[in-house]
C-alpha cells in the first residue's frame, strides 16, 4: 500500500506512510463524532473520513498481487491500538462541550441535553421514550447509535 485513500472510486488521495507486509492496520469507526480513522502498527494515523452518517458502508480489504495473505480481527482479540483511550478521549471531550455550555431554564434546552447524553451513552430505548414524552425529534444521531448499538 502507498498509503492512499479512496473515496468511492479508483483514484486514492495520500492519507499516510506506505505498509508493508508485516505491518497491522486498524479502521476505527466513530459513531458518536461521524468519523473513520485508521491505525498503523497500533498508531493513530488521523481522520480519513467525515460526516459518514447515513452512509452505506462495507468493510473491504484490496489485494493486488497472488498469493497475498490477510489477517482480520473484528474483535476477538486485543488491539494494536489503545481504542480504550480514544473512546475515553472522545467521551471526555464531549463531556466538557455539554459542560462548557450555558443551561436556561428553558426546558427545551436542558431536554436536548439529556437527550444528548442519553444518545451518547447509547441508552437508545431510554432516549425514544424520552423524545417521546418531550416532544424532542428524533436526531439523525440516534440512527448512527442504534447501528453503533448493533455492532456492539
Amino acid at each position: 500500500n502507498v498509503g492512499n485513500i479512496f473515496h468511492g472510486h479508483g483514484i486514492g488521495s495520500q492519507y499516510s506512510n506506505t505498509s508493508g507486509a508485516n505491518d497491522t492496520i486498524g479502521c476505527g469507526v466513530d459513531f458518536v463524532e461521524n468519523k473513520i480513522f485508521f491505525t498503523q502498527n497500533g498508531k493513530f494515523l488521523g481522520i480519513a473520513f467525515h460526516s459518514i452518517i447515513n452512509s452505506d458502508m462495507y468493510p473491504m480489504i484490496g489485494l493486488k498481487e497472488p498469493g497475498q495473505i490477510v489477517e482480520t480481527n473484528f474483535g476477538s482479540s486485543n488491539y494494536l491500538y489503545d481504542i480504550q483511550s480514544y473512546t475515553h478521549s472522545t467521551r471526555t471531550h464531549l463531556m466538557d462541550h455539554l459542560i462548557s455550555q450555558e443551561l436556561t431554564t428553558e426546558n427545551d434546552d436542558v431536554n436536548t441535553v439529556i437527550n444528548n447524553y442519553l444518545l451518547y451513552e447509547g441508552c437508545l430505548d431510554t432516549a425514544r421514550a424520552f423524545q417521546s414524552k418531550t416532544g424532542i425529534a428524533n436526531d439523525v444521531l440516534s440512527e448512527g447509535l442504534r447501528e453503533r448499538k448493533l455492532l456492539l
